[in-house]
């Protein structure tokens, strides 16, 4: 991968880091640091988030254009 890390980059490298289905993780588990690479796919996720795409493993019953992106919170990805 060169060049900014699309939305589908950073569903691939989640599925690739985080074994099991679903796979459940926090995106700062995911996606650790402060390099660029690692804000552009914490960046992608938040869209990912909204689109419904990357969902939160406890239920906080929003819709996902509601939703906010914590690190911290383990989420898992949609297939």
């Amino acid at each position: 991968m060169t060049g900014r890390p699309t939305l589908e980059d950073t569903w691939e490298t989640w599925l690739e880091r985080v074994p099991g289905s679903p796979a459940i993780a926090s995106v700062r588990k995911v996606f650790p640091g402060i390099s660029w690479n690692a804000r552009v796919h914490q960046a992608n996720c938040r869209l990912l988030l909204r689109r419904g795409v990357l969902i939160p493993a406890a239920d906080d019953g929003l819709q996902p254009y509601q939703r906010t992106l914590d690190l911290d919170r383990r989420y898992y990805l949609v297939e």
